[in-house]
């Protein structure tokens, strides 16, 4: 498959049955924003080369397996995804650099909204854990605490918990996990705090 010819101006393409087995993105026509391959013999999505503006894609009723879907390279713009009718397994389905406004994600929207909600709707952030976000939670709240007003102490044993705690907190900070700015600020407080003691 190629594009040669293919209007610049095209913003709608439908090649639906037509054998395809391989994606080749090169020399489309970047406007494009809709695009159905459906019923064709693809088996592992290629984005490289995608037109950034793409927003709708049909790829119902091919042979893509759970290996062969991955987001690497597709336009962070996409809206709506039909994979429907593939060998797609739900138990190990790649989530990895998907596009984070997709809105219609056929047929694994739950998995979806499921895999958003466990990164805290945060996309460019990876996986934080139960225990590193409960730490990421009490520093940022202990650094906005205003001064006084906490009437517990806070690591006031110097226990093991402690050791632990700074131990994720400067694995954390050197790792780049600081989700936003009010937790980037609160980590750089205490962790040159505690690396001053």
């Amino acid at each position: 498959m190629n594009w040669v010819g293919a209007p610049q101006g095209l913003r709608i393409i439908e090649l639906d049955s037509n054998q395809i087995s391989e994606m080749n993105w090169v020399g489309i026509p970047e406007g494009l924003e809709t695009i159905d391959l459906s019923v064709n013999q693809i088996s592992k999505m290629n984005w490289f080369g995608a037109p950034q503006g793409l927003k709708t894609i049909d790829l119902r009723c091919n042979q893509i397996k759970t290996k062969g879907l991955n987001w690497e390279g597709c336009p962070s713009g996409l809206t709506e995804i039909d994979l429907s009718d593939n060998q797609i397994s739900t138990k190990s389905l790649n989530f990895k650099g998907v596009p984070w406004d997709i809105e219609v994600l056929y047929p694994y929207n739950e998995e979806y909204i499921a895999y958003k909600e466990s990164r805290n709707n945060i996309p460019e952030v990876p996986f934080i854990s139960d225990k590193q976000k409960r730490l990421v939670d009490e520093i940022t709240f202990v650094s906005l605490a205003a001064p006084g007003t906490l009437s517990q102490k806070v690591f006031s044993d110097g226990g093991y918990s402690f050791r632990e705690s700074i131990q994720d907190l400067k694995r954390l900070r050197n790792s780049k996990l600081v989700n936003n700015f009010k937790s980037y600020i609160a980590f750089e407080i205490i962790y040159q705090f505690i690396s001053k003691t």
